[in-house]
């Protein structure tokens, strides 16, 4: 699952570098579906301070750069919260 690549980079790796490595290896439905997964589980925590407005759905030109804006826009607003470590544990499996 990407929200799994992400938890584990985010904090340790730069944006830049981040947003190209994802690019690279995720196609747009993959990131569309964390997305939602991600701003279900964060408005999940009931929290005092909204997080910043994605758009659920995308679509035209530039999707999948406006998709991964919008999911590390969110990990930056968990990240400045300080909500990182309260996320689910999202796991993937290997079935090779």
């Amino acid at each position: 699952m990407f929200c799994v690549f992400l938890v584990n980079k985010f904090s340790k790796t730069p944006v830049k570098i981040l947003e190209a490595s994802v690019v690279d290896f995720y196609n747009v439905d993959v990131l569309a579906d964390a997305k939602v997964r991600l701003l279900g589980d964060i408005n999940g925590m009931n929290l005092t301070n909204k997080p910043p407005h994605v758009p659920l759905r995308r679509g035209g030109d530039g999707r999948l750069a406006h998709e991964v804006d919008d999911l590390l826009t969110l990990f930056t607003f968990c990240d400045e919260m300080k909500l990182l470590d309260k996320l689910l544990k999202y796991v993937s499996v290997f079935n090779g």
